[in-house]
């Protein structure tokens, strides 16, 4: 593959090679630090954050099991407690100074179901998709003390629905109207201070709430035998009830509750004591909102770290959300697709979408959400109730009571989106180099691939039979030594040639001399040319020799035709010049053969001495 590219190619590959290689491997070995740091830095700060928002869960649940502790002990409420649970079972026979018949008890009761079948029930439907609430159910068991509390303190109040806690007094003479004057406005002040939907002093041996602030359904039922005994407001006052420790705190989970609309309603009780005297229970509604509030940060998620995409959320023991998804709160209509593509069933899609809340509807079924439950801490990604992947930081809530998880998520990609910019910075500075080194390596390559490319198309010219080309390359480096003997190699080819052509032409007085005793072409030359000398030298006097015998044979010819007499001497004279005549031919044969042999030798030494140069020409290139 490499063989074939041209030296220049060659040279920019390794000036790439040498500076982009160290830059490759100090890049991922710093990437893969840098990568580890970034993400070991993210799961740090959703774990911080999980833990930050646990705290604050386990500190407001802790706050609000002193409250209710410390209320149910507060001196006013033990005296609230006592008179309300002795003037509640008088109310009918003190209501209006004289007390109510069962006639108007009766017509009461017709006009306080209008309330249930009309106000409460179009709330009701308006909240959960239209569905009916079950009015008999809820109704029916209310006796005459419920029935003329409700219809003086919801039925003719004023107020409009919401905001029946206005109303101090209903002016119906009562005890029990006098009291809720009395102390109303003080446990109604405390339940604004801190938060609570509701606050109920619940007798303890009827079960009846003989005082509520807000005055919905269930004010005046039992919590025994009434119509909300199996609520969670029912079973934490059972908890409560069944304690002998003026201390002690029951807590029940947020559940739908009927006189809240299905709402998610959590109840916290402690039971009241005078002097070992069991006389109720207090009971707080917990407020839903303030931990919604804590798990969004009142919607400011970023101020918290939470970035773009960051929540926290709370979900219970049965895996259904105790506070609002943000999601819901930011783009309501992108939730609801979520929720439909993540295939949650259509009839709590509907009841996200009436009640616009996520609370108590949505069940997270998230591997990270049910490790929490099971008590389990982690940092992990996974793909959340939305399908999407996302870094999520999972614990269980020490909360007394409760079977709490904690859950701080972020999407994997703006999570990570550091490692992600880094790696693109990385990229970018690699991308960087490897360009300078490109171009440096271009320069370079060019300097010194560029002069070989010339004396490389030189020396074909020459081997081509061009002596005549000149090396046009000057430098100070072994390249310029090199162009230096490549010039003084034409050089001297040039003056063989010269040499030879002079041979050629007869004239062998040529002066080459060799320049080494490995110089092969000169040395052949010269000896040659020295053969070539010696075997005309050697003509010339056989020739000579010739003559001189022709002049003889000349001379005896004439002495044949002068005399006769010596005829047969002179026949004998004659042939034995003509003999010695003979043999000087015969020896000038045999010359002229070793003259030819002579001449062959210097031919095959001309041509071994042209090999040479057409070696070392192969050579150069």
């Amino acid at each position: 593959m490499f063989k074939n590219l041209k030296i220049k190619s060659k040279l920019i590959l390794l000036f790439l090679l040498i500076g982009i290689l160290p830059v490759a491997v100090v890049g991922f070995i710093s990437l893969t630090q840098a990568k580890h740091a970034l993400e070991e830095r993210a799961v740090d700060q959703y774990v911080s954050i999980r833990e930050m928002k646990s705290r604050q869960i386990h500190d407001y649940f802790q706050t609000i099991r002193e409250q209710v502790m410390t209320f149910s002990n507060d001196f006013m409420i033990i005296d609230a407690m006592r008179q309300f649970k002795q003037a509640f079972p008088r109310v009918t026979r003190e209501v209006d100074g004289t007390g109510v018949d069962k006639d108007q008890i009766d017509h009461w009761r017709n006009q306080l179901a209008q309330y249930y079948r009309n106000d409460y029930a179009a709330e009701y439907r308006s909240r959960n998709q239209g569905h009916s609430p079950d009015i008999n159910r809820v109704f029916d068991p209310l006796d005459d003390h419920s029935i003329v509390l409700q219809y003086k303190y919801i039925w003719t109040n004023p107020n409009p629905l919401g905001s029946k806690d206005q109303l101090d007094n209903a002016g119906d003479g009562s005890e029990w109207s006098a009291l809720h004057e009395k102390y109303h406005e003080h446990i109604r002040h405390f339940l604004d201070e801190f938060g609570y939907y509701d606050i109920f002093l619940c007798d303890s041996k009827t079960g009846d709430i003989v005082y509520s602030v807000y005055k919905e359904l269930d004010f005046t039922t039992s919590l025994i035998n009434g119509p909300y005994a199996n609520t969670g407001i029912g079973r934490v006052f059972k908890k409560a009830n069944a304690s002998s420790d003026p201390n002690f705190v029951a807590i029940d989970d947020f559940n739908p509750y009927p006189p809240s609309y299905e709402d998610q309603a959590g109840f916290i009780a402690s039971p009241i004591y005078d002097e070992g005297e069991k006389l109720g229970v207090l009971i707080f509604q917990m407020p839903i909102d303030r931990i919604n509030a804590l798990m969004t940060n009142d919607q400011r998620w970023s101020e918290v770290g939470l970035g773009e995409s960051g929540e926290t959320y709370v979900i219970g023991e049965d895996m259904v959300m105790r506070s609002d998804s943000r999601f819901l709160i930011e783009d309501h209509d992108g939730y609801m697709e979520a929720l439909e593509n993540a295939g949650l069933d259509n009839r709590t899609i509907d009841l996200i979408d009436a009640k616009n809340t996520s609370i108590g509807l949505h069940k997270i079924n998230s591997e990270t959400a049910r490790k929490a439950l099971a008590g389990q801490h982690g940092t992990e990604v996974v793909k959340d109730y939305r399908g999407e992947k996302v870094l999520s930081s999972y614990s269980p809530i020490d909360i007394e009571g409760l079977n709490w998880a904690l859950l701080a998520e972020i999407d994997e990609s703006e999570a990570f989106a550091a490692t992600r910019s880094l790696q693109a910075a990385i990229l970018m500075v690699a991308c960087a180099i490897a360009g300078i080194v490109a171009v440096i390596g271009w320069f370079f390559a060019r300097s010194i691939a560029l002069p070989l490319s010339q004396i490389s198309e030189t020396a074909k010219a020459v081997s081509s039979g061009d002596i005549n080309q000149k090396v046009e390359v000057e430098s100070g480096d072994e390249i310029g030594e090199l162009a230096d003997s490549f010039r003084s190699l034409v050089d001297y080819m040039k003056e063989m040639a010269g040499a030879a052509t002079k041979v050629a032409e007869g004239d062998l007085r040529v002066d080459v001399e060799a320049r080494s005793e490995k110089d092969a072409l000169g040395n052949a030359f010269v000896k040659m040319t020295k053969y070539l000398e010696d075997i005309i030298g050697e003509l010339a006097d056989n020739a000579t020799q010739l003559v001189s015998a022709a002049t003889e044979i000349s001379s005896s010819s004439e002495q044949m035709a002068a005399g006769a007499k010596n005829q047969t001497q002179q026949a004998e004279q004659v042939a034995t010049a003509i003999e010695e005549m003979t043999a000087t031919i015969m020896e000038s044969t045999k010359n002229a053969s070793e003259a030819s042999e002579l001449a062959k030798a210097a031919s095959d030494n001309a041509n071994q001495g042209n090999n040479v140069v057409a070696d070392t020409i192969n050579s150069m290139q």
